[in-house]
């Protein structure tokens, strides 16, 4: 009995990963190769997903938003098991977040020292 209580709440999870990943995964996959196929890839990458890649992160935070709400009354009861998958989220999230500075941070050094006149006025005297 245990086992098969087991197997069907991976399954449960299964089709909950597939209802809010997979199919917009999918979705995506479809997209793309039919806008590249009508527009071209130049289109594609510069004018559909500019404006559409801010809203994936959106998106993302949304469908946490709405699995969470969904289940309310697990989350109250089941507060461990909240915390087993809120944990790995924000690392994900975390680890974007000091990711995205430490680009933005290394990006502006390289333009500082780049674009800094005093550089080439100390490469000059040495």
């Amino acid at each position: 009995m245990r086992a098969l209580l087991w197997i069907f709440q991976y399954a449960q999870v299964a089709k909950a990963v597939f209802i809010y990943l997979g199919i917009p995964f999918i979705a995506g996959i479809i997209t793309r190769s039919v806008l590249v196929k009508k527009k071209g890839k130049e289109w594609y990458d510069n004018v559909f997903m500019k404006k559409l890649g801010p809203t994936a992160l959106v998106g993302l935070l949304f469908t946490i938003i709405v699995m969470f709400s969904l289940k309310g009354e697990f989350i109250v009861k089941l507060p461990m098991d909240v915390l087993r998958i809120a944990i790995p989220l924000l690392a994900y999230f975390h680890y974007n977040v000091r990711s995205f500075i430490f680009h933005v941070a290394q990006a502006w050094f390289f333009i500082r020292k780049v674009h800094d006149p005093c550089i080439y006025c100390r490469k000059q005297q040495l």
